[in-house]
């Protein structure tokens, strides 16, 4: 009976165990998603930058002198602010980054995980290179009385 008894306990486990790692599974593919987004971000940034680089080389050499090379540089600094903000591989710790555009998904996701007891109370003991590379997230701004039901105050 005990052996019964230690099995079942084992099965238990196993099941408990699963659920833990549904939670890490969909943090996992969110991550994944995240960044095969930054990847398209990147990819469609770097075909306008060289289309507008082959345009600032164009007019460059048309127009000659000794700054013929502004327009270029113009581009290169475009690229480099647009690589900052993609912040494909997580090295911009600022606020002013893509990820920002992902934070109120983050959210969504991790209170939907809560709410379906995929996950308790932390996000999860384990830190992943993503994870520890990101800034922290910021609360959403509550709103000072809960949302209602629309009033009909309008003419009847």
């Amino acid at each position: 009976m005990s052996e019964a008894k230690q099995s079942r306990s084992d099965g238990d486990n196993v099941a408990s165990e699963s659920v833990g790692n549904q939670g890490d599974r969909l943090r996992l593919i969110y991550q994944l998603l995240k960044f095969e987004v930054k990847l398209l971000l990147d990819g469609m940034s770097d075909f306008v930058l060289s289309m507008l680089a082959l345009g600032a080389v164009t007019v460059g050499l048309i127009r000659g002198g000794p700054d013929a090379d502004r327009a270029l540089r113009d581009v290169m600094a475009l690229g480099k602010r647009t690589e900052h903000w993609i912040n494909l591989y997580g090295a911009n710790q600022s606020a002013s980054s893509a990820d920002a555009a992902f934070e109120p998904i983050e959210r969504a996701l991790e209170a939907r995980l809560r709410r379906e007891g995929v996950i308790g109370g932390a996000a999860s003991g384990r830190d992943t290179a993503a994870q520890s590379d990101a800034p922290p997230v910021r609360a959403a701004a509550q709103p000072s009385t809960p949302p209602g039901p629309p009033s009909n105050s309008g003419p009847s």
